[in-house]
């Protein structure tokens, strides 16, 4: 357990969702967890009352767009696999053909997007230099152990 999560507590919880819900939404998920000392997927997930619902529960959460969403599009799909990292099963068609569109239903989906990518690819390598393992830094970034291992690659070549 980091030190982070470690300083959860009941007081601090409360605050921290209403900080983030109270922000504007046009401010990125990244830029709210550096103000708030917490991480991007901290903020996306109380944003969209995936994590600490039961903290404030008056107050709104965004409701999660999934319009055109394809698990190769999920930062939890791993490609070489042809598998979620999460292990949760693609819906199959009648055919017995993997239908990747189940990531419209999918509660882990998270959309990989352009932007993010460089701030993911910074974070990974940063972490990566202190020498942790693949699967934690997957963890803590949000990204597939895949996307993970390819940034090292491509950064040492």
């Amino acid at each position: 357990m980091t030190a982070l999560r470690a300083a959860f507590t009941p007081d601090h919880r409360e605050w921290l969702v209403r900080e983030i819900l109270a922000a504007p939404q046009d401010v990125r998920h990244t830029e709210l967890g550096q103000q708030l000392g917490c991480s991007r997927e901290t903020v996306r997930r109380v944003r969209f009352g995936i994590m600490w619902q039961q903290v404030a529960p008056e107050l709104e959460r965004q409701p999660r767009e999934r319009t055109g969403a394809v698990c190769t599009g999920c930062r939890l799909f791993e490609a070489k696999a042809a598998a979620c990292s999460q292990g949760y099963p693609e819906a199959f068609n009648d055919d017995g053909d993997a239908n990747l569109r189940y990531a419209q239903q999918c509660p882990a989906f998270y959309p990989v997007q352009d932007d993010d990518r460089e701030a993911m690819t910074q974070q990974v390598l940063h972490m990566a230099a202190t020498g942790m393992a693949a699967r934690a830094i997957a963890r803590e970034v949000g990204c597939s152990r895949e996307f993970v291992r390819a940034t090292i690659r491509s950064q040492a070549a």
